[in-house]
This record gives C-alpha cells, structure tokens and sequence, in this order.
C-alpha cells in the first residue's frame, strides 16, 4: 500500500486506488508494473547506492511485490465468492435478450393502444436492463 508522498512519486503509475462503498479509498501497488523493478536495480547497481543499500532496495521491492500478488490474489477469490461476476454475466445476457425482443417488436409498428402500450412496455424495459447494465452499449 502507498501510505506516503514519497511512495507515491516513487511508485508513479505502479498503484491504482481501492475502496470505496462508504469506506476510504487508499492507493495499492499493483504487481505487474513492480515485477521488473528488482531487475532494473541489478541492472545498474551503481545507480542504486552501495550494496546493502542495493541489498535493503532488493528485500523492500520483493516484499511489495509479494504483497501486492497476495492482495491481488485475495481481490480475485472475493469476486468469485461473491458471485457478482455470473450475476453480471446474466445481467449482460438478459439485456441482450431484451434488446433482441425490442428489435422484434419494432419491426412491427402499433396498430391498436394495447401495441402502442406493448410498444412502450419494451421500450422501458430495454432502458431498464441497459441503466444496469454499465457497459454503456446496446
């Protein structure tokens, strides 16, 4: 986690926020950007400082990196636990069922109030499924 300024320049691009739902938001490290980090410091020793120097900078990145994996990691099994993820997937899928629906019901114009109110029904139903749908296409 990025607790300090100096972290956050340090780490620049390497962490995106988490939280939110009531709860403050912090900065997290993100495994994929810090993974090469520790390479770059073998690379060029020379700009890193002496060799425990070096050495602490090593210990401080592995120690991060393995944080940020199991944070990661724990982030993935809540999401499967939670099953938000299958209620999004049928959340997705009924929104293109009814999007179907809707194509089919257009193709034939009201001819009577009861179309005109089935017309209408679809309609509100389709905007429903798609304000819930968040991916922001039909």
């Amino acid at each position: 986690m990025i607790t300090s300024a100096a972290d956050r320049r340090a780490f620049h691009g390497c962490f995106e926020q988490a939280g939110g739902f009531g709860q403050p938001t912090f900065n997290v490290l993100r495994s994929d950007c810090l993974r090469p980090l520790p390479a770059a410091v073998r690379k060029d020793p020379e700009d890193w400082g002496g060799k425990k120097a070096r050495q602490r900078l090593e210990a401080d990145l592995t120690g991060r990196i393995a944080a940020a994996q199991g944070y990661e990691v724990d982030c993935v099994n809540a999401i499967d636990a939670s099953g938000i993820a299958a209620a999004k997937d049928a959340a997705q899928e009924r929104a293109r069922e009814i999007h179907s629906l809707l194509s089919k019901i257009r193709k034939h114009p009201p001819q009577t109030m009861t179309g005109v109110l089935i017309l209408a029904r679809a309609v509100t139903l389709f905007e429903e499924a798609q304000r819930g749908n968040y991916d922001g296409g039909e």
